[in-house]
Parts: C-alpha cells; sequence; structure tokens
C-alpha cells in the first residue's frame, strides 16, 4: 500500500516538473475540538495537484495507479485546510470563555511576529506514514522527493507572497486560500459563546496518542534540518507553546514535548473504502 501510493505520487510530481512547495505560514488557532494549530495561508501549487489527483484519480492515467486511488476513502474535513496540529487537550479537561479568550489573544499577538518576520516552510519531501498512533509517534515512513529541497531565499519568498487577485506564486486556486480564511475568521473574529461550544466537545489527546489499527497518511514532517525555513516554523511553535503553557497552564498536551518528530502537516488520508458484502 503504502510503496504503491509513494510511486503514483512520485510519479505526479515528475509530471508536475515543480522543483518547490513553499507554505506561508498565516497564524496559531484554537480549532474544534480544543486542539492548537498552526496554519498556513493556503496550499502550494504541486501539493493541490496531488490532493487533486488523489481525491479524483484520472481514469486515462497508469492503471495500477488509478486502481489504487479509487480503493481510497473520502478525505477528511481537517485536512482540507494546511495546519500543523501542535496540542490538544487533556483527558477530563475542557475550556473555560476566559481561557478561550486569553487564546484568541495569544493567537492575535504571535500572529503579528508571524506577519512581521514572513515564515515561509519550503517543504522538500513528503511521506507516506503507515501510523498506529494518530499523533504519528509510533511510525514508519516512505518517503518522496519533491526534487532538491532549496532555502528560500528572500526573492523565492516573495514569488510565493499573495497577489492582487489572492492568487499565489504559479497559480494557487484562489478557493484554497478562502477556505483557510473562513477557518481563521471564525476563530479571530467570531463569537466566542458560540465557538467555544465547538471547542469543548469532549475530544483530548487520547485520540492522537493511543495505539489505532494500522492506517497510511501522506504528511510533509517538520524538522529544523535542511535550511527550508523548517527551523523558524519550529520555533514559532516553541514560542507559541511557552506562551500557552504560562496562560493557560495545565490544560494541554503538546506533541513535541513526546515525539519532537511527530509534528507533521497532513495532505490527506490514504484509508481504504469500506467495502460492504
Amino acid at each position: 500500500m503504502a510503496a504503491g501510493v509513494a510511486g503514483v505520487v512520485a510519479g505526479e510530481v515528475k509530471r508536475m516538473g515543480e522543483d518547490e512547495a513553499v507554505f506561508e505560514a498565516r497564524g496559531f488557532i484554537v480549532a474544534w475540538g480544543g486542539v492548537l494549530a498552526l496554519a498556513f495561508a493556503d496550499w502550494p501549487p504541486l501539493l493541490l495537484a496531488i490532493k487533486a489527483m488523489l481525491n479524483a484519480p484520472a481514469l486515462d492515467g497508469d492503471a495500477r495507479g488509478s486502481e489504487l486511488l479509487a480503493q481510497l476513502a473520502e478525505e477528511n474535513h481537517g485536512s482540507r485546510w494546511p495546519k500543523i496540529t501542535i496540542a490538544a487537550l487533556l483527558p477530563d479537561q475542557q475550556l473555560t470563555f476566559e481561557e478561550l479568550r486569553v487564546l484568541r489573544t495569544l493567537c492575535q499577538q504571535h500572529a503579528e511576529e508571524i506577519a512581521r518576520e514572513g515564515l515561509m516552510w519550503n517543504v522538500g519531501e513528503l511521506q507516506v506514514a503507515a501510523f498506529t498512533s494518530r499523533s504519528l509517534e509510533q511510525r514508519t515512513d516512505v518517503p518522496i522527493p519533491l526534487k532538491s529541497p532549496q532555502v528560500v531565499s528572500c526573492e523565492r519568498a516573495a514569488s510565493a507572497a499573495p497577489r492582487g487577485d489572492g492568487s499565489v506564486g504559479r497559480g494557487t486556486m484562489a478557493s484554497s486560500r478562502d477556505l483557510v480564511e473562513d477557518v481563521m475568521q471564525e476563530w479571530e473574529r467570531g463569537d466566542l459563546e458560540s465557538y467555544l461550544a465547538r471547542v469543548n466537545t469532549g475530544a483530548n489527546v487520547l485520540h492522537y496518542t493511543e495505539s489505532c489499527p494500522l492506517e497510511h497518511t501522506l504528511v510533509a514532517l517538520l524538522t529544523s534540518q535542511g535550511g527550508n525555513g523548517g527551523d523558524t516554523i519550529l520555533r514559532a511553535v516553541q514560542r507559541f507553546s511557552k506562551a500557552v503553557r504560562e496562560h493557560v497552564p495545565g490544560k494541554f498536551h503538546f506533541f513535541s514535548d513526546s515525539c519532537p518528530s511527530s509534528l507533521h502537516l497532513t495532505l490527506r488520508t490514504l484509508r481504504l473504502r469500506q467495502h460492504s458484502g
């Protein structure tokens, strides 16, 4: 399964002829279910094309590849917008209105830092991860290089910055950015009383850390190696995590505490459809 999907995705990368997948950090968010995440402005064109291929495999492509992809379950809602989940509520913990208000303030403050720094992450490799815990603390990986990872220079970062028409670089779909903005605006400007109910759903870190049946997923792992901007993203995550620990103590489990190499951005689940009969 893992090798098969990795081969199909690698073929799409080669066909596209792209040489980079640059993410622009958008800001931190308390997402539904009480998870903390770093959201990115939209999907880079190459990764958007890969997601489209996985969601609707071409019938006129490689027969074996199309047959394999046709077996994939539908994409989960959570991977439709790009983010790195960094923490989840501890068991038996919920947030108060005041704590949620404090977290919104922290997110706003750190969003200003991100905007000043113009944080970019140039992903040079994807991974097909076979996992037995959803946090990816227990997994094996099959790498998919996106050609040669390169340092994001000022010039290259500028080419990925938003244009006046709302697109990015070489044609990322505007709907990708619009979806992220819808999610972020609900958090940043929406009514906190109603948002609190979406946060306190009873979900907690055990969903991510407890063992689960073997599954596969397509991800980009966040590391500080390679000079591709991952180190600056990681430092921003660490600063925000430190602030949350100080101002809202005892509420969250931070995934980097138990397994620093588990921080990741999910492109799509590779779970197979359940067939009846």
